[in-house]
């Protein structure tokens, strides 16, 4: 996917915020990576947003990213700001059509909230998706099976 103009200074070579990361390792010639807050400012959008989002330079797949380094996990605001990532990110990429989506909570807690997630969806054009756990430091590929 490409990245419109309008948005490329919202482009960052990592995924990290608040004492977490997500490894991109392998994958950095293949995707392009956005900070959401700096799409939301650019698209003058509202709402809460995910952390970061990363395109595929190659195929029509996001994964919508979101980052909590060890504050209390409040699921709803969780899934709404994931889902509100993912809608003002399709919203800002105009006529391009993204085919498959992954929505990724990236976590550093004592408590797993797996099972709190296990009924939350997150939907694009009908499509629903659960939101995939991964702990802080873990790397995307496996994740997204890339």
């Amino acid at each position: 996917m490409d990245v419109p103009a309008r948005l490329n200074n919202c482009l960052t070579d990592r995924c990290e915020e608040e004492g977490c990361s997500l490894s991109l390792r392998g994958m950095q010639d293949s995707i392009s990576v956005l900070s959401m807050n700096c799409v939301r400012r650019t698209l003058r959008a509202k709402g809460r947003t995910a952390d970061f989002a990363v395109l595929s330079n190659s195929s029509r797949w996001v994964a919508m990213i979101e980052l909590k380094g060890g504050q209390n996990l409040k699921i709803g605001q969780i899934v709404e700001q994931i889902q509100n990532g993912l809608d003002m990110l399709v919203n800002g990429l105009g006529d391009q059509i993204v085919d498959e989506f992954f929505p990724i909570l990236v976590h550093h807690s004592d408590r797993d909230p797996r099972r709190t997630l296990s009924g939350r969806m997150i939907t694009l054009r009908g499509t629903q998706r659960r939101i995939i756990v991964a702990e802080c430091g873990d790397r995307l590929a496996p994740l997204i099976r890339a």
